[in-house]
């Protein structure tokens, strides 16, 4: 089966099928996909879980860097004798199985403080409210601060390592304060269809034309726009929306991009679907976002 599928995808570089999880347990992946860039001396330049709009650049970068790099027998011994790191535990919580998003039971506070009313979405610090497609379900607020934890804690240790002059503290990676899917499930692993709604304080006011930009990049790394960026109003609030088809690995996906500012923050809605009557038909939940706060 797994021969068949490299031979049908013309899949031509090198595989290896990890049927005893040695690699796995060697490289600390605890989920999927998971990219990793080795230089000359088995030195990890490059890590990262998931994938996002920057993936294939980032990782096309870190592969070139690689290739240029000198090689340095002191390094290779040290990267040959140096033992495998203990992966890194999740947060322990009390309240890990607490309803989601009740800010009278969760201690958490800020964006990844939230609540929901039946179907409807509620994140008083970004003042927004969505009403969610029906019959999805959210992930816990916990399982989100716990993903965000350990996206925080990847993206610094790849910082340390490609850039160790660079304070990690220097980094912030997005709030996913949203993930809710037909099927449940957790935001390691998207399972279609789905939505996730992101906040990020450190990004600047988008124009149209930065915003066509960033969605043309995204484009280049497997996919395609189906339709031109566009500023569009809801419920008199302005958002930047794009639709894209996907391929990711062996999955092929649509995907609608909105992005907007409240309250200090960017915020991100991405809704992921297998078709385009589905991503048409779960994208609609658009129309019923509102802002509390007026845009600056």
């Amino acid at each position: 089966m797994w021969r068949t599928y490299i031979e049908k995808e013309r899949m031509s570089w090198s595989e290896y099928i990890d049927l005893s999880g040695k690699v796995q347990e060697a490289f600390r992946v605890e989920s999927y996909p998971t990219y990793i860039v080795l230089d000359k001396d088995g030195v990890v330049r490059f890590r990262q879980s998931g994938v996002n709009d920057f993936t294939g650049g980032e990782l096309t970068d870190a592969i070139n860097k690689a290739l240029k790099r000198s090689s340095d027998p002191a390094l290779a011994a040290v990267a040959a004798a140096a033992p495998p790191e203990p992966a890194a535990e999740a947060p322990k919580s009390a309240a890990a199985n607490q309803p989601a998003g009740d800010p009278a039971t969760t201690p958490l506070t800020g964006v990844e403080a939230w609540s929901l009313s039946g179907s409807v979405y509620k994140n008083e610090e970004l003042g927004l409210s969505l009403e969610l497609p029906k019959g999805w379900t959210p992930a816990t607020a916990i399982s989100l601060h716990e993903y965000n934890e350990r996206s925080q804690a990847q993206a610094r240790a790849s910082l340390a390592q490609q850039h160790p002059e660079i304070s990690a503290t220097a980094i912030v990676v997005p709030k996913t304060v949203l993930y809710a899917s037909l099927r449940g499930g957790s935001a390691d692993h998207l399972t279609l269809p789905c939505l996730r709604v992101s906040a990020n304080p450190r990004m600047p006011s988008l124009t149209l034309d930065r915003f066509t930009e960033l969605m043309q990049r995204a484009a280049q790394t497997g996919g395609k726009l189906t339709g031109d960026p566009a500023e569009v109003t809801v419920n008199r609030h302005h958002l930047f929306r794009a639709d894209m088809e996907m391929t990711a690995g062996a999955t092929h996906l649509y995907r609608t991009y909105a992005q907007t500012r409240s309250g200090g923050y960017a915020v991100t809605l991405e809704f992921f679907a297998s078709s385009k009557e589905e991503l048409q038909r779960i994208s609609a939940s658009l129309n019923s976002l509102t802002f509390e706060e007026e845009e600056e």
